[in-house]
């Protein structure tokens, strides 16, 4: 398809607010966690906490502590919510210029590298990930992957009706 014809296309706009909203609420349950438990709303927190056991070890040694309370999630999963939270912020700015990031698959693949090999090497032995390491690799590939996530489902042409076998050619 040439760009002329992509032009022409209605395109999808229901990613962006769909994706903010989102990763917005994630990273409010993550951050409200300890006002929970603090409030006794044992029930909430729990649920929050069950939430994202099923996307993260929860160590409290790799965790952030507010208020005296650790997170549900740590430092590298906190910065992986708010960089995709940033990042489809950032889709907003950037949808001009959404057809050289796509091509350009670097940003996203560099960034996802960046963390595979902290988690490696950590795991190897031969590198000792910090709190910083994981914090800034997983911000960039948080926020990578919200930008890239919102601009590829958007820059999706919007499908058309296909017509009913029943009243064709009639």
């Amino acid at each position: 398809m040439n760009p002329t014809q992509s032009s022409r296309q209605p395109r999808r706009r229901w990613p962006w607010p769909l994706l903010l909203v989102g990763s917005g609420i994630c990273c409010a349950a993550i951050l409200l966690f300890p006002w929970l438990v603090l409030q006794g709303e044992a029930g909430a927190a729990l649920s929050v906490r069950f939430l994202f056991s099923h996307l993260c070890h929860q160590d409290p040694q790799r965790s952030l502590s507010l208020a005296g309370v650790f997170l549900p999630v740590c430092n590298r999963c906190l910065a992986l919510y708010l960089g995709g939270f940033l990042g489809v912020l950032l889709a907003a700015l950037t949808r001009g210029h959404s057809a050289w990031l796509l091509g350009y698959r670097a940003l996203l693949l560099g960034s996802l590298l960046l963390v595979g090999l902290d988690v490696g090497l950590d795991l190897a032995g031969l590198w000792s990930s910090t709190l910083w390491s994981r914090v800034v690799t997983g911000g960039l590939a948080g926020t990578a992957l919200g930008l890239y996530a919102t601009l590829y489902l958007e820059s999706r042409p919007l499908a058309r009706p296909v017509p009913h076998r029943g009243n064709m050619g009639q």
